[in-house]
């Protein structure tokens, strides 16, 4: 049975599937990242499982990266399934699966697991970790790309200081927090580093919509017990306005770990 968390995050991004992709600009920018780690591997990959798929961006690298692999692409939202879909209509290698990572059946094991900007969704992170290291093959690898904290943090800040009584429920998993859940989930750091990126909006308000027309407004991690009133949101437009200004109207910070490894007994 899924939880309020997973419930709102698959809500959220069905309903924002239509307009996710044209304003996936962190996403994309995650991928270049992501290829450069696909070319140190060995390039020979059969049997690929993608976790979080969305609309297919990171399914389309894949692809071009490992032509004659089979995929197996699978998301918690059958709104982003579905726009996935589109996108490969003749490709039938790929079999498209409705589903949380936590759900699925341990009877396949994969060459290559990865996933990008989405792997942070899943709560507690050790346990996706886990989760992903026993569905791995003998000398499979992991190759993965998600948001820790210090994403967004200028509009964390904002409401805490309009509503300091009205928390989100969690946090992003820290930088350290990730590290330690590989190697408790048994697998060995082939490649791992961090960065931030600052990505400008014309406003506060347009980067508020934008967010919300990603799905991002969902799940744990924006929702608090107490929702913020209308005063609250109007103070925490003029507050982000303020302080955090680009040439080019506001920024938003977007903090990512990118991490390549495999089992620990395979090395």
């Amino acid at each position: 049975m899924k939880s309020t968390h997973e419930k709102s995050v698959m809500m959220r991004f069905s309903a924002s599937a239509g307009t996710y992709q044209s304003l996936a600009v962190i996403q994309n920018l995650v991928l270049g990242k992501i290829c450069e780690l696909f070319k140190r591997g060995d390039g020979r990959k059969e049997h690929i499982l993608e976790i979080g798929c969305g609309t297919g961006l990171l399914t389309r690298k894949i692809r071009n990266y490992f032509p004659n692999a089979s995929i197996d692409a699978i998301d918690i939202s059958p709104g982003m399934i579905m726009e996935a879909r589109k996108q490969f209509p003749h490709d039938n290698r790929i079999q498209w699966i409705t589903s949380d990572l936590m759900d699925l059946p341990g009877t396949t094991t994969y060459s290559l697991i990865v996933s990008s900007s989405s792997l942070h969704w899943i709560q507690p992170i050790g346990a996706a970790l886990s989760r992903l290291s026993g569905l791995l093959a003998k000398d499979g690898e992991l190759i993965v790309a998600l948001m820790v904290r210090g994403t967004l943090k200028e509009l964390r800040d904002a409401r805490q200081h309009v509503a300091p009584n009205k928390p989100p429920y969690a946090q992003l998993p820290s930088t350290s927090e990730v590290r330690y859940a590989i190697y408790l989930a048994g697998l060995r750091i082939l490649n791992f580093s961090a960065g931030t990126q600052h990505i400008d909006y014309p406003s506060t308000d347009i980067f508020l919509q934008q967010l919300h027309n990603q799905g991002l407004t969902g799940g744990y991690f924006s929702r608090s017990k107490v929702a913020l009133t209308a005063r609250e949101l109007r103070q925490l437009v003029t507050y982000c306005n303020s302080c955090y200004k680009s040439n080019h109207g506001i920024y938003a910070s977007y903090r990512t770990v990118y991490v390549r490894a495999k089992k620990a007994n395979d090395l």
